[in-house]
């Protein structure tokens, strides 16, 4: 009788045990979140947006276009250089356009 045999068979057994636990049960996806819309209009147009701390662009380069945000509530930021920053708390609701009209401060100094 071939010595080498048991390790064939232990191998088989953990190829298999490997092979029915990829094939286990799949992890739920998460569930995504309704969208609704926010329009951003800002003087000055080139201001940076950033929305829950994520830069998105500039205020002028989305050109009055709706962005889709998840159901909930977001903190949007908006930022130039020589103005004051701007900072709102918006709650987005499912199928609802929010509009976002914010005029900056110009700094002092």
């Amino acid at each position: 009788m071939d010595e080498r045999h048991p390790v064939r068979v232990v191998g088989a057994v953990l190829l298999a045990v490997a092979l029915i636990a990829a094939c286990g049960p799949r992890a739920p996806r998460p569930q995504s979140r309704p969208l609704g819309g926010m329009v951003v209009a800002c003087e000055p147009a080139d201001a940076m947006l950033f929305v829950d701390d994520k830069y998105l662009g500039t205020t002028g380069g989305l050109k009055g276009r709706p962005m889709q945000l998840p159901e909930g509530v977001h903190r949007i930021e908006l930022r130039k250089d020589g103005y004051f920053a701007h900072l709102a708390e918006i709650t987005i609701a499912r199928g609802v356009q929010q509009k976002l009209a914010v005029k900056l401060r110009k700094q002092p100094f």
